[in-house]
């Protein structure tokens, strides 16, 4: 099994700063609410007989291993957006419960910045999104084995979150500190984001060499017979033929 071995910024404080967890460990209650089946004639969830049934969210494994793939950085403290205008009236505070249930505010330990200048200005901010570039501040790095490489992005799939956060592509077998993650907060969002929030989500590669072939036949024979057997089940086909199990756990 291949290691990754996360490396805290030797300025944070190992009791506050959460560190990065499985990505199992964060998945959504909206899918785990999902369904697993559907009505094939109808598509609804009304299925008065097995044999109508369909594969439905929970059929798809690709989609699931999406959200669970790599790791996830949480949140290590709540964060409450105050004033949210979409331009460049952006506040907030950093708040914890206490034990009357009520957030209320307690020092700021970092985890945020606002980029001022015009740093970025020509990126396209995500629809709906405020034009405040904010960032999370990479108080974990990674190291990975000499030709893997971390793929850095918004959590798959986790589209209830009040904010977005970029993409990128780093090196971690070469440079094993954390960096500054840029994300984007919905116009207008006010409210509390809680502590324990799915931040971004990691996702160590190998670096390899690729060639695209586009081949006179597009559709092999192999491929052909794959979608002909596929078919010939409702569901399930991907998941007890092709699907590999993926890992991703901490010592």
């Amino acid at each position: 099994m291949k290691r990754v071995v996360f490396n805290l910024d030797p300025n944070s404080d190992p009791r506050i700063i959460l560190p990065p967890q499985p990505s199992s460990q964060f998945v959504p209650e909206w899918y785990r609410q999902g369904e697993r089946f559907i009505n094939k004639e109808d598509g609804s969830l009304n299925i008065p007989d097995p044999s109508l049934r369909a594969g439905g969210l929970k059929s798809c494994n690709p989609f699931l291993d999406s959200i669970i793939a790599g790791y996830i950085q949480p949140l290590s403290c709540a964060i409450e957006i105050l004033k949210n205008d979409g331009s460049s009236n952006l506040e907030w505070r950093y708040v914890e419960l206490d034990a009357n249930g009520e957030y209320v505010q307690v020092e700021d330990i970092g985890l945020i910045e606002e980029r001022s200048g015009s740093i970025g200005h020509t990126v396209p901010r995500p629809h709906g999104h405020a034009q405040n570039h904010m960032v999370w501040s990479g108080h974990w790095g990674w190291k990975l084995p000499r030709g893997y490489s971390m793929i850095i992005t918004h959590p798959m799939n986790q589209f209830q979150l009040p904010f977005t956060t970029s993409s990128g592509f780093m090196e971690s077998d070469r440079f094993i500190a954390g960096g500054r993650i840029p994300w984007y907060i919905k116009e207008g969002w006010t409210g509390i984001i809680p502590k324990g929030t799915a931040m971004y989500q990691i996702i160590p590669v190998k670096r390899k060499k690729w060639l695209g072939v586009v081949p006179v036949n597009v559709v092999s024979k192999k491929g052909q017979f794959i979608t002909v057997k596929a078919r010939e089940v409702l569901y399930g086909f991907y998941r007890d033929n092709l699907w590999v199990k993926k890992v991703y756990e901490m010592e």
